[in-house]
């Protein structure tokens, strides 16, 4: 009974961000705690009332910035006063300044903590490789060109963050 009661309270919800999205009350009024934000159906529709950049926004919000998302950055996003979001609408402008903010923040790094960023990237990454090959072929992986092939990547890239280092001082 609760799935058949599930469904219909789906198929109104979907009903209703129809119908506000054609009347005044448009979807950036919806509360957050009205809808189920881990339903990609109900995203999906919420973004058709949305421009590009909002629809962005929001699913950004979704899946990089709600606490209960698998992918949550780890900083809550929260307003001048310490309070978080409760409408869509709030939710996709402290999106954007966050976005924005980030931007500002990238752009004033210097270019070697940058590159230190990206070397630091494609060192997790050649590491996982590694790992993703002990797992699948077990101490024998050692022994492949793939394994060797990454040695020389992890060395060369250890060389490029040593040399950064002594070049900038970190």
């Amino acid at each position: 009974m609760s799935g058949l009661y599930q469904a219909w309270g789906g198929i109104v919800f979907t009903l209703g961000i129809t119908l506000s999205s054609s009347c005044a009350n448009d979807v950036k009024s919806i509360r957050l705690a009205n809808v189920d934000l881990s339903d990609s159906s109900v995203v999906h529709k919420l973004g058709q009332g949305l421009r590009g950049a909002e629809r962005a926004a929001l699913s950004t919000y979704v899946f990089r910035h709600r606490v209960q998302s698998a992918g949550f950055c780890g900083k809550k996003l929260v307003d001048h006063e310490g309070g978080g979001p409760t409408t869509i609408g709030e939710a996709i402008d402290l999106t954007i300044a966050r976005q924005d903010a980030d931007a500002r923040r990238e752009a004033q790094k210097p270019v070697w903590a940058q590159r230190w960023e990206e070397l630091t990237r494609e060192r997790d990454r050649l590491i996982d490789r590694q790992g993703f090959l002990l797992a699948e072929h077990g101490s024998a992986a050692r022994q492949t060109l793939d394994w060797e092939t990454l040695e020389a990547s992890l060395t060369e890239n250890g060389r490029a963050l040593t040399n950064l280092r002594r070049v900038s001082g970190a």
